[in-house]
């Protein structure tokens, strides 16, 4: 299937599919539509047909449109970035973003065999720090949400944390503690949780929880090996754009303590998530994440 020929496929769908329920609900709302009896000045009564017409038709423009309105929203998005010197990132490079051992990239919560998934994948250098922008597919509210991201690779080692506005977001693993400072307005907020208290308790230092505690806002932070991820917390409404993220992950990153690389050396990669992939034959954006083992190694991403 020709790249056109998919560009053109969402609205020739949806202008067919409701041609053909306005054509259905016409004739048979008009054949059926009668008045009750012995009652001629009532107001005729919709059969059950067209009331059903109505609901399929209204349910199946929300689902095409919404993906199709996405899928023109993303594009934008990605010649943007082009424009900004970023390049679509190679199977190899998607494969080892989705095993970053972020909470949002988790297997349960990215669900690729379910039919989450993760694409849009562009990369930059800037100066000596990788950027990568990205768009995880989850589930939240009950139903699949895109999610946008951003990450940067730093030079250190960074313990399992996630900071984020307090009580919003995704549940996190059991494993993390919370971790209080002693700004009380902070962790009324915010919320700081860490696998290592030490670690989380050196890495916000004072400079850091002032910038977070008036720029968080509806974005979720997640720190992990050499990894720094920030994401759109707007699991109900509009998400926060890409370019927005890449403009607060710069200013996170400004914020890091100069002391992190030489306290938190960075240390072989430990962790990656291995996702199961969904049966061949559906979406081909989802069969391109094969197995982790055929990830490069370390000397190949660093």
């Amino acid at each position: 299937m020709s790249p056109r020929f998919r560009r053109f496929l969402p609205p020739v769908v949806i202008g067919g599919t409701f041609l053909v329920l306005a054509v259905s609900a016409v004739v048979f709302g008009i054949a059926s539509f009668r008045h009750p009896v012995g009652k001629p000045d009532s107001p005729p009564t919709p059969t059950p047909f067209v009331i059903w017409a109505a609901v399929f038709g209204l349910a199946t423009y929300k689902t095409l449109t919404g993906r199709l309105f996405a899928g023109h929203r993303w594009a934008r998005i990605d010649r943007q970035l082009s424009e900004a010197g970023f390049r679509q990132a190679t199977e190899q490079e998607v494969e080892h973003t989705a095993g970053i051992p972020v909470l949002l990239l988790s297997p349960k919560v990215l669900g690729m065999d379910r039919g989450g998934g993760l694409d849009h994948v562009s990369i930059r250098s800037v100066g000596s720090r990788e950027v990568r922008v990205f768009r995880a597919r989850v589930r939240g509210a009950g139903r699949w949400i895109d999610v946008p991201a951003v990450g940067v690779r730093v030079p250190a080692h960074l313990a399992p944390t996630i900071i984020r506005p307090a009580r919003r977001g995704l549940r996190p693993p059991i494993n993390m503690k919370r971790v209080f400072f002693e700004l009380e307005s902070f962790n009324r907020s915010v919320e700081v949780r860490s696998v290592d208290r030490f670690f989380a308790s050196a890495f916000l230092d004072p400079r850091m929880i002032e910038w977070l505690g008036h720029h968080l806002g509806r974005t979720v932070i997640e720190l992990a090996d050499r990894w720094v991820i920030v994401w759109s917390n707007a699991l109900l409404g509009s998400p926060v754009s890409p370019l927005q993220l890449i403009e607060s992950l710069a200013a996170f990153n400004d914020h890091i303590p100069r002391s992190a690389p030489s306290l938190f050396p960075q240390r072989p990669i430990s962790t990656v998530w291995i996702h199961r992939r969904k049966h061949a034959g559906f979406s081909g954006w989802l069969d391109r994440l094969s197995h982790m083992s055929d990830l490069p190694g370390d000397s190949a991403v660093d």
